[in-house]
């Protein structure tokens, strides 16, 4: 099972450039059961400072980061 949360931002970019098939291949390859959500990131003083994906993939009863 594969966890994930990705930057807006992030997302956004993969729309603009048609990625996202692609993306989800590649994230399929990893576990065939996924879930993922899309965040705001991080933000200081209101400003946008990163754009971050984390994602956690458990298989076995083991979690690899």
């Amino acid at each position: 099972f594969f966890l994930g949360f990705s930057c807006i931002l992030r997302a956004v970019e993969m729309s603009g450039q048609h990625l996202e098939e692609g993306i989800g291949k590649s994230l399929q390859s990893l576990s065939p059961s996924s879930i993922a959500f899309d965040t705001y990131g991080e933000h200081f003083n209101g400003l946008h400072i990163n754009q971050t994906i984390v994602g956690v993939c458990f298989r076995d009863g083991v979690a690899h980061a």
